[in-house]
């Protein structure tokens, strides 16, 4: 395999391996996203129970004790 060989076969592997941390990066995009919205949810809950401050308040029980 001559240098020019080499180099082409390398650039190909460049651009999947681009390709492939493009798609990961997207997908981590989507991940954040939905865990944004996740913790909404979650909040929104805590809050139809008996209200954040009830909840941080025993969160913080627990933590400290």
């Amino acid at each position: 395999m001559d240098a020019a060989e080499l180099l082409t076969a390398e650039a190909c592997a460049l651009a999947l391996r681009r390709e492939e941390l493009e798609k990961d990066e997207a997908t981590l995009v989507q991940s954040e996203a939905i865990a944004v919205q996740n913790k909404m949810l979650a909040e929104k809950k805590l809050m139809d129970i008996g209200g954040y401050e009830c909840v941080v308040r025993i969160l913080r029980k627990d933590l400290a004790g």
